[in-house]
């Protein structure tokens, strides 16, 4: 307003404007808006003859119970697609803007009034801030050091083929169909910007996939974190460049040394200050309230001076997260206090906002063919520059598209760019409609065909499966163990003990310790060494470790134990568990049962996320798979002692393949010298329909026999009980409540067998089978381990 010459109109007779503000014109299409100063926060009523939607807080509140419920909604439709929230609220907020429901002027009056406005854009940039504090927090800066050379070309290309292409396009497009200048020379700017793809974005998309800890999944996290950091240098570059042409050549002179002072105090002021707030709360296992709002404070502190200095509070709030160790327990609670508020109620708002901004009324011109056209070249060039190099290190040719169009994807930081630059007015109406556009797009058709084409399984399910029965004799067995807490350990350090581990027949045990993924935004899966990282690494417990270890010690060569952590999201966990076992050819998985018993035997409420751990592991498996049900401490029978086999073991055998399985692996149990082995044989009562059992499972019953007449004057006896229906077998299997550790049975059988009749009519746990499920649901003393064992079609002879 400090030019003379700028005409103000303001239609205060306008009749269709509200008494409370009005809205003017200023020159160069900005506008200004008037209102009253008197009580413009809150509503007396409308019982008292007040509108409130003529004041800021009630219109407030309706725009954000607008927002989510539109969000909802739009989110919802388009949940078959399986596109991210992001997306499904920068939709809505489209579908709200000018091109749909803001050409009702009745609408913007009621819901968006000018005056309004810059209310809820403030409010959502807190929200923005907030989030991104969050996910800066979570970013591991130590990842760089891990990131390969696949990695960092795949990155780099993607960087270097889109600005080839993308300038390419621009230089076509100036030659023979030139932009006006201004636009022009928007558009070169972000034509660098354009091939960098948003480690943050990448993170988040993957998860909401599910795909977060797959190989595509991580090949993609490290390419995006590449491409990331070399956009963080070259932006810095480049911003000063500009303000070199734009203001004069000393300008970056002097705003350099201010902005590394800055970030110098970030990491080394701020972040060890931060650190010693967690120290004292660590001292007491726990930060209190008053240190988790300090810490805030110290963020939101850092983000106005970034904006003081000409850094925007969205960056140097991520710098000031980035700084700080990700994971427990500091990145584990902030995500606990601010990750609802504000990724569930905030950033909606941010979001849908941006996509309330776009006018599809201004890409009514000519030059915006143009201009997408250079904006498709660069989406192009990322594509080419991920998939080539991708294919050029011998990934197969179907993840090397898919990590070309997951490399185009763009989320919240590239919407946080857009909108800033929208607001400095860097960005036209036109050009940041265009922008989002084809932001949406691009995403939304990648995420789509990901979804569609990706399966991390398929990895294992096209591979031969092992198992126990296809190990010769004299051949060693391998196991992977899955431990959650350190009460699996002893269970399956016995149930390892009882597998009869010698120096003819060794047994290779794998540990994995699964770990859900909190505090942090990259899934790993990582080898380490047992004596330098037990101790310094939090996803490995020492204690875990040193009693693994302290069992290879005792077996005296006979076990070679090897340890594993994977950190990841319970629902993706199997990816994990699945790749080590086909990597390191194992025979079986031991996964532990998700519920627990306390000391007096009672049931204790178990861990669904492990529970739908097992149930994919059981699915998807390249191997047998064992679910141990462990009651070792409900009845005092927990040993500590490391060298303690289960020493009663018995073997449920009604016929199948999994029970086949369960036989092979009891048969090398039993040749433990301290381990005797019962085999409960169940034949349905009356002889004619024994003899038409035994005809039809000849190869079942001549095993038997086999076993049989070597078992003589071994630790194998035979029990043989004929039952009629489900109820016999029940009633069995509890007169042995009393003379067994362990239980060992296969999980399928025949449904229409009488020996399962009527146990099928209700069951708690489906992925133990029949009578495992009825094993692990009553009051039996016994531990219990379920065996399934993959297609005899897909085994390895």
């Amino acid at each position: 307003m400090n030019n003379s010459s700028e005409e103000i109109i303001i239609p205060m007779n306008n009749s269709s404007l509200p008494k409370w503000y009005a809205v003017g014109r200023v020159m160069n299409h900005e506008k200004l808006v008037c209102h009253y100063a008197t009580n413009i926060i809150d509503s007396p009523g409308v019982l008292y003859g007040h509108n409130p939607f003529h004041h800021h807080f009630p219109v407030l509140l309706a725009q954000m119970v607008l927002i989510f419920f539109c969000t909802r909604i739009t989110h919802l439709m388009l949940r078959p697609c399986r596109q991210t929230m992001i997306i499904s609220q920068v939709v809505a907020g489209i579908l709200m803007g000018p091109s749909l429901l803001s050409q009702s002027k009745t609408f913007v009056e009621l819901f968006f009034p000018e005056a309004t406005r810059v209310v809820i854009r403030t409010i959502a940039e807190f929200g923005l801030i907030l989030y991104i504090f969050i996910k800066g927090v979570q970013t591991d800066v130590q990842l760089l050091a891990s990131v390969g050379r696949k990695e960092t070309m795949v990155g780099l290309s993607t960087i270097a083929v889109s600005v080839a292409l993308g300038g390419t396009a621009y230089v076509l497009v100036q030659r023979y169909s030139p932009l006006e200048f201004e636009t022009a020379y928007v558009v070169a700017r972000f034509v660098p910007v354009s091939g960098i793809t948003s480690f943050v974005v990448i993170s988040i998309l993957l998860t909401e996939l599910n795909i977060l800890n797959s190989e595509l999944g991580r090949l993609a996290s490290s390419a995006s974190l590449v491409t990331d950091v070399f956009g963080w240098f070259m932006g810095f570059i480049m911003n000063n460049i500009v303000q070199a042409i734009d203001n004069a050549a000393l300008k970056p002179l002097i705003t350099i040394p201010y902005t590394l002072s800055y970030y110098f105090t970030l990491f080394f002021i701020l972040r060890p200050f931060v650190m010693w707030i967690v120290s004292r709360g660590e001292e007491k296992k726990m930060i209190s309230e008053s240190q988790f709002l300090s810490i805030v404070c110290v963020a939101i502190g850092a983000s106005f001076v970034g904006e003081y200095l000409g850094q925007h509070a969205s960056f140097s709030v991520f710098l000031f997260g980035l700084s700080l160790p990700s994971g427990p327990p500091l990145g584990v609670y902030l995500e606990k206090k601010l990750d609802m508020v504000a990724s569930g109620l905030l950033l909606p708002l941010y979001c849908t906002i941006s996509g309330i901004r776009t006018d599809m009324c201004s890409l009514l011109n000519n030059s915006s063919l143009k201009i997408e056209f250079i904006i498709i070249s660069g989406y192009l060039g990322k594509y080419l520059g991920a998939m080539l190099s991708s294919v050029y290190f011998v990934i197969p040719y179907q993840e090397a598209l898919l990590i070309g169009l997951i490399m185009c994807c763009r989320g919240i930081t590239d919407l946080s760019i857009y909108s800033l630059y929208r607001d400095n007015q860097v960005l036209s109406s036109q050009l940041y409609t265009l922008f989002i556009m084809n932001m949406v797009f691009v995403t939304a058709l990648s995420t789509a065909v990901v979804v569609s084409v990706y399966d991390p399984s398929s990895r294992y399910a096209g591979s031969a499966r092992r198992a126990i029965i296809t190990t010769q004799e004299n051949i060693d067995l391998r196991i992977l163990v899955c431990i959650v807490k350190e009460e699996n350990v002893l269970p399956i350090i016995k149930l390892l003990q009882a597998s009869n581990p010698t120096r003819t027949n060794p047994i290779y045990v794998f540990v994995l310790q699964l770990v859900e993924l909190l505090g942090k935004s990259v899934a790993t899966l990582q080898p380490h060494d047992k004596p330098q990282k037990s101790g310094s690494n939090t996803a490995c417990s020492v204690q875990i470790v040193n009693a693994f270890n302290g069992f290879e010690r005792h077996a005296n060569k006979n076990v070679v134990v090897q340890h594993f952590t994977a950190i990841a999201p319970y629902s993706s966990m199997q990816n994990d568990i699945c790749t080590v076992a086909l990597d390191k050819k194992v025979n079986i998985i031991i996964v532990p049962f998700h519920q627990v018993w306390s000391i007096d035997g009672k049931a204790q409420a178990g861990c669904n996320q492990l529970r739908s751990v097992n149930r994919n592991v059981l699915k998807n498996a390249p191997c047998s798979v064992g679910v141990l049900v462990d009651r070792s401490e409900a009845y005092g029978k927990n040993s500590v002692n490391l060298t303690e086999p289960y020493r009663q073991i018995g073997l449920l055998f009604t016929g199948g393949t999994d029970d086949m399985e369960a036989l092979a692996y009891g048969k090398r149990m039993a040749e433990h010298p301290h381990v005797s082995l019962t085999v409960v044989l169940f034949r349905e009562r009356g002889s004619n329909e024994y003899r038409k059992e035994k005809r039809r499972r000849d190869y079942e019953n001549d095993e038997i026999t086999i076993l049989r007449n070597k078992s003589i004057g071994t630790n194998i006896t035979f029990k043989e009980e004929f039952v009629k229906d489900g109820n016999d077998t029940t009633q069995v299997i509890q007169m042995m409540n009393d003379d067994f550790d362990l239980v060992i049975l296969g999980k399928h059988h025949d449904t229409n067998s009488p020996v399962t009749s009527g146990l099928t009519e209700w069951s708690e746990f489906p992925e133990l089978g029949v009578i495992g499920d009825m094993l692990a649901s009553s009051d039996y003393r016994f531990s219990v381990l379920v065996v399934q064992e993959q297609p005899a079609e897909s085994r390895i002879e």
